[in-house]
């Protein structure tokens, strides 16, 4: 029998109602998730520790879409944040739960932005010290509780349009040059007479444009992605990260906003090209399955943090080993899948999963409903000899380990053929 080292905090969809599914329907909310630095101090996250926001440039927000057919009823959110631990993901998705609202599955990803709070552990004012400011974490969860709530409840007719386009020249490799991901894909809800509800774009980069100097607070390139596209009347704009590990990174010659401007215009209009030429997609119903897979936690950085409550997450302690649960999740819409993963998935394993998707349309949603480190695959998988000093492999430094990639693409498989099997 295992032991638990932390309080586990569980969320369980509900069921889906009976019947056939009937005309798709969607609907969007936003919330303001920005924290005041005049107020607080806030530590921001992403880089090194220590670093107190010192303004606002931009403002920081919870975005969601949700989709239903009468049968399955799914939110996607995306968060101008770090990441979010599955622990506080279950607590906003059992606050939806208790407002009695219908809800089937759920994403809820973060941006992974690099000048927002630290909403982890791991950048407070030094290393033995969390960053996390537990009431402005409560906050964000109420707020995004709120923003999935409003917009099941503002559920209309709609049809989806979808594209997906190489948008090269954008991201670079700084891990391995040669192995590069720029598929930019979008999702449109919109209604009956081509009104948009929502757009979501897809594209896998670190949003740190700003770099590590910076100590105003920005959604950093997707903020001017989204104000491009909700001003070209995409509705609510909604941006979520993909395969950003490796790491992926903004290929831009200067950390100002001016190229965090230009780069997020340019993905915008790519996106508004791809879906100008887009037809409806035939959705007969929404497909959705999430799956549980548990891996054991390897690297002693991390373990450290857990043991001295600088991350709060649940795990278990099981014949010597700790070990994690978590998730990835399969979205079906016609055309389009949706693979929601619990972490930073570096290229080379995230062209694998893209693959195993039937598409035409994929998306690859990184650090969805949980956020684990780094995701290697497993050839590329090198164990620094000192995790505190890892050298070339910063990556594995913070990583769950070598089982995750192997577990993650596994589960990824058992999905994808369940969702062969209904087709």
């Amino acid at each position: 029998m295992g032991t638990s080292t932390s309080q586990s905090v569980q969320w369980e969809p509900q069921a889906a109602p009976s019947g056939e599914p009937g005309p798709l329907r969607a609907g969007a909310a936003v919330r303001k998730i920005t924290p005041d630095p005049a107020e607080k101090r806030v530590y921001l996250a992403g880089f090194g520790i220590n670093r107190v926001a010192t303004a606002v440039h931009d403002d920081l927000w919870v975005r969601a879409l949700a989709l239903s057919d009468g049968v399955t009823t799914v939110a996607l959110a995306a968060l101008d944040l770090i990441g979010l631990f599955q622990d506080d993901v279950f607590l906003i998705l059992g606050e939806v739960s208790r407002r009695d609202v219908p809800l089937q599955g759920a994403v809820i990803a973060c941006t992974h932005t690099h000048s927002g709070p630290d909403t982890l552990g791991l950048w407070g004012a030094n290393r033995i010290t969390s960053g996390v400011d537990r009431d402005y974490l409560a906050w964000v969860r109420a707020q995004t509780a709120e923003a999935i709530v409003e917009a099941i409840g503002g559920l209309r007719p709609a049809r989806l349009r979808a594209a997906s386009v190489p948008a090269p020249g954008l991201a670079r490799n700084a891990r391995d040059p040669y192995i590069v991901d720029d598929e930019l894909s979008v999702l449109r809800a919109e209604e009956d007479d081509g009104t948009a509800i929502a757009t979501v774009t897809n594209f896998p980069c670190h949003p740190e444009v700003l770099g590590s100097e910076n100590t105003v607070i920005p959604s950093d390139f997707p903020h001017f992605l989204r104000e491009r596209i909700e001003s070209a009347g995409g509705g609510t704009a909604i941006h979520f990260s993909g395969d950003l590990g490796g790491m992926m990174t903004p290929d831009v010659p200067a950390h100002t906003f001016a190229e965090a401007q230009r780069m997020g215009e340019r993905l915008a209009e790519r996106a508004l090209d791809a879906l100008a030429g887009a037809s409806p997609l035939e959705v007969d119903r929404i497909w959705w399955r999430q799956r549980k897979f548990e891996v054991t936690l390897e690297n002693p950085l991390l373990s450290m943090a857990h043991r001295t409550r600088l991350i709060h997450r649940h795990m278990t302690q099981a014949d010597g080993r700790t070990l994690i649960e978590t998730t990835a999740s399969l979205l079906g819409l016609g055309g389009a899948q949706m693979l929601a993963v619990p972490g930073e998935v570096l290229p080379r394993l995230g062209l694998k999963l893209r693959a195993l998707l039937p598409g035409p349309y994929r998306f690859l949603i990184g650090l969805a409903n949980d956020e684990l480190g780094y995701i290697l695959d497993p050839s590329e998988f090198h164990a620094p000899a000192n995790y505190f000093d890892p050298g070339d492999s910063y990556e594995e430094s913070m990583s769950i380990g070598p089982e995750m990639g192997p577990a993650l693409y596994a589960t990824a498989q058992a999905l994808v053929r369940a969702l062969r099997d209904m087709e």
